[in-house]
């Protein structure tokens, strides 16, 4: 599971931060999931990097701030981690959420479709889940239980919802609002993909 978490922590800092990256991780899916040592290196060395500079020059090293870019995919990543009583680890779950949270980009003209189609296939080329039947899960109300993720993910950053998705490949934005009915199709979406 701790391999798995951090491929899926080497996709979420190359989807907003490092385009290169992200080409090299779609190159190396085949190494990346037979865990090939040099490969993982190399992907460990690149993303500690990344991380270690948006935290030295990203102006709000401790995140008291209403937007927090390195937790790209983990409003609905923390919720499923919940749902399935931690059934689904860290970075399965993560994987998931980016998946989820790239399928809504695409929907609001972020990404391209293919751009959405090349993340989910690089996901699934690495090992990394992109569904958990969690997803489809309704409570009382009809509404997918893993959309009260966002009121949860609003709460915990004080208040003002921030979701980080990408913008094109290695690029980033901040939305505060998100379309449910949008989100809830790239729920239906992901399980097609997934078969």
């Amino acid at each position: 599971k701790y391999w798995t978490g951090g491929v899926a922590e080497a996709f979420k800092v190359a989807l907003i931060k490092d385009a290169r990256l992200f080409a090299y991780l779609c190159r190396q899916a085949g190494r990346l999931r037979r865990r090939h040592e040099a490969t993982i290196e190399h992907v460990v060395r690149r993303t500690a990097t990344l991380h270690l500079d948006h935290i030295r020059l990203g102006g709000d090293p401790f995140e008291f701030g209403a937007a927090r870019p390195l937790d790209f995919g983990h409003w609905a990543a923390h919720k499923l981690e919940v749902l399935s009583n931690y059934r689904v680890g860290h970075g399965q779950a993560v994987a998931i959420g980016i998946a989820l949270d790239s399928c809504y980009a695409a929907s609001q003209g972020l990404l391209t479709t293919a751009q959405r189609d090349r993340i989910l296939e690089a996901l699934v080329a690495t090992g990394l889940p992109i569904w958990d039947d969690l997803l489809d899960e309704k409570g009382e109300s009809g509404e997918n239980v893993v959309l009260k993720g966002l009121d949860e993910f609003r709460e915990h950053l004080g208040g003002q919802l921030t979701i980080t998705l990408p913008r094109g490949i290695g690029g980033k934005t901040e939305v505060h609002d998100i379309d449910k009915a949008a989100m809830n199709a790239g729920i239906e979406f992901l399980k097609r993909a997934a078969g």
